[in-house]
């Protein structure tokens, strides 16, 4: 069954801020409100775990670049940071 044909509860709608975060307090006051939607809540909840487990997946499948060459991360340099110089014994 497709997730994304499912009605969101109002708890939730009403719960998310602009910034895309949870307000806590707001929820839970609806689901008091509300308490029907205490399973659809829970469901929706359980959704959103298993997308997040699916796109982990594909991460660690397509590694660090997401299966693109060009978007893998920089290799760190193997060469030593600080360069040294051998006391020649004479002062500048």
């Amino acid at each position: 069954m497709d997730p994304a044909t499912r009605e969101l509860p109002r708890a939730a709608l009403a719960a998310v801020r602009p910034n895309s975060t949870i307000d806590l307090a707001t929820l839970i006051r609806s689901m008091m409100r509300e308490p029907r939607e205490l399973h659809m809540l829970r469901r929706t909840a359980l959704d959103a775990l298993i997308g997040f487990a699916a796109l982990v997946r594909c991460r660690q499948l397509l590694g660090p670049g997401l299966g693109l060459p060009w978007l893998r991360e920089p290799q760190p340099d193997p060469r030593p940071s600080i360069e040294i110089y051998a006391n020649t014994g004479s002062v500048s």
